[in-house]
């Protein structure tokens, strides 16, 4: 008996461990962007985070652009084209110093035009 709960109580520790490697995936989610066909040079290198580019967005469901700062991990932008994307948006925990707490990735690419997007925000 003694023998089955010193197994039980090993197995519910293992299981605490591999279910805490996974606290990454749920700091994370999937969005939708619009990606207007243009983007700017960002005049103060020194704004957080650290990416030389604000792209210009538009959410799912939403209808006015906003500026985003952050560098989309593995998209190929091309000017001159308003993309439709899926990214993965991962919150960092304990970032290092200087660098963002938000992390965004590519995951595919839903839509690809060549325009020239209307309204978007002056810098």
């Amino acid at each position: 008996m003694i023998k089955n709960n010193v197994l039980f109580i090993v197995f519910l520790i293992f299981l605490n461990i591999s279910c805490s490697d996974n606290k990454h995936e749920e700091d994370s989610r999937e969005l939708i962007f619009t990606v207007a066909s243009v983007r700017n040079e960002k005049s103060n290198i020194e704004e957080s985070p650290s990416y030389g580019y604000i792209f210009y967005i538009k959410r799912a469901n939403c209808t006015k652009w906003e500026s985003f700062p952050y560098e989309i991990l593995n998209f190929n932008y091309e000017e001159g084209y308003e993309y439709i994307i899926r990214v993965k948006e991962v919150q960092i925990k304990n970032p290092p110093q200087d660098a963002p707490s938000i992390q965004y990735s590519f995951i595919e690419l839903i839509n690809k035009e060549k325009k020239d997007s209307e309204n978007i925000p002056v810098k």
